[in-house]
């Protein structure tokens, strides 16, 4: 009787830690969504501008220069925010596929890497889906 206890109480545990990194998947999906809606918002607030206030274009025979609300390199780092969020993402996914008891290999299929490869990239990856 100890025995089915224990295990009992194991499945009971691992259940509750994949409930937790469900969680977790979900508030990285919506933090991942939410980065993505602001570069979408910012990039139809700008086509919404006149032509004289867009960062760069041919006007008649003059290119236009930026305008000051224009920074350098913002595109690739409204991206790379995004991207960001995608990993933290990945790395919840990840989590919750080994709470509810995936092996290495079936995640790295998922992933198009070796079992290995999985394990070494995620096992000691913490989420930060929570922040």
């Amino acid at each position: 009787m100890a025995k089915i206890g224990r295990n009992t109480d194991r499945r009971e545990v691992r259940l509750e830690d994949a409930d937790e990194r469900r969680h977790e998947m979900r508030s990285a999906a919506y933090t991942v969504a939410s980065a993505a809606r602001r570069v979408a918002a910012e990039l139809d607030a700008e086509a919404e501008r006149p032509d004289y206030r867009q960062p760069a274009g041919w006007h008649g025979s003059r290119l236009a220069v930026s305008a000051s609300w224009y920074l350098a390199g913002r595109y690739t780092a409204a991206a790379l925010d995004v991207l960001d969020e995608v990993h933290r993402l990945v790395a919840s996914a990840v989590a919750a596929d080994r709470a509810a008891g995936a092996d290495w290999a079936a995640i790295g299929d998922a992933l198009g890497v070796s079992a290995d490869t999985a394990s070494r990239r995620y096992r000691e990856l913490p989420t930060d889906a929570g922040r």
